[in-house]
């Protein structure tokens, strides 16, 4: 894209322009795609974001990094945990939590 930023399948490495279309996948292999940047950020970009605490949550607790100045976001993160009793009597442990990624509203699950 013309400010650096494009998407890339992670099976066939087909690129996008990021906002070209609405596309959740590759086109040609129904992978998943990442976004790339011409100038990636490094790390020392992210700043202390990476800590829970603040107002920001999921992706935009590192908006230092991010080529973005407003993120919009859905309430994702802070999925739940669910004990699951069958298979911790299965597997002989005390208690096991899954943690339930569908109830993202973000389609990437």
């Amino acid at each position: 894209a013309d400010d650096g930023t494009w998407l890339a399948c992670i099976a066939c490495d087909e690129t996008f322009a990021p906002f070209e279309a609405v596309r959740y996948t590759c086109d040609e292999c129904d992978g998943l795609l990442e976004v790339r940047y011409d100038d990636p950020p490094t790390f020392d970009e992210f700043g202390s974001g990476a800590s829970s605490d603040g107002p920001d949550r999921g992706v935009w607790r590192y908006r230092e990094g991010l080529p973005f100045d407003l993120g919009v976001t859905l309430p994702e993160g802070d999925t739940p945990l669910h004990r699951v009793p069958r298979i911790e009597e299965a597997v002989g442990v005390d208690v096991l939590r899954i943690k339930h990624e569908g109830m993202n509203p973000t389609g990437s699950f």
